[in-house]
């Protein structure tokens, strides 16, 4: 007596599987600061870029320190992007020199931070950092508080 044939599905027999994606293996990189997936990358010459480009913009803009977080050395400039890190990871792959950046890139002055064109909404959004307004939600649904104050610390006040 011959065994039946084995049962099978027939989805399964002409499934085929998709390619594999070129990333597959990397995993997303966090942010040392907020543990956030990194989307805005910070690009230092010192090439400790695993800070985000938004905790690096605070540190400058806020607490107005240019030091890295992990060697602390000082940098005058670091270069905020979107393109992805296997794209574009060394410092020196932007073309900067002293105060120039190119095309691609617009130097804020106060930070110290080149922002590539892929970033340049981000740079719009995190200019406001330096505004120091309140924004606190007034009571009874008010809006919210206008206190424009001059520094960080006469907001925190």
């Amino acid at each position: 007596m011959t065994a039946p044939p084995p049962v099978t599905s027939p989805a399964v027999e002409s499934s085929v599987a998709p390619p594999p994606s070129p990333f597959a293996d990397e995993e997303p990189t966090f942010c040392l600061v907020c543990a956030e997936p990194i989307a805005l990358f910070c690009v230092t010459p010192c090439g400790h870029n695993d800070v985000c480009g938004m905790c690096i913009s605070r540190l400058r803009m806020l607490g107005r320190d240019r030091a890295c977080l992990l060697c602390k050395a000082q940098h005058d400039h670091c270069v905020v992007s979107r393109v992805h890190h296997g794209q574009r990871t060394a410092y020196a792959d932007f073309g900067i020199y002293g105060d120039l950046g190119g095309p691609s890139l617009v130097l804020d002055d106060a930070s110290g931070l080149f922002f590539h064109v892929s970033a340049e909404a981000d740079r719009l959004e995190l200019g406001a950092l330096r505004q120091y307004r309140c924004g606190v939600a007034l009571p009874g649904g008010g809006g919210s508080c206008a206190t424009q104050c001059g520094s960080l610390q006469g907001l925190t006040r």
